[in-house]
């Protein structure tokens, strides 16, 4: 999953970046991108124990 992050989540920054908002709102985007990924990682659980 963080692989696929690596390579898509430039890609779709390159292409907000390019619109009307340019490189602010792609930054704004990226940002919001790691709040929701810092709060899906937060909330998962640990893993069980293989005995």
């Amino acid at each position: 999953m963080f692989a696929a992050g690596q390579i898509v989540g430039p890609t779709i920054v390159g292409w907000i970046a390019d619109g009307d908002g340019g490189l602010q709102r792609g930054l704004v985007f990226s940002a919001l991108a790691l709040l929701a990924g810092a709060l899906l990682a937060w909330r998962q659980r640990p893993l069980a124990s293989v005995r």
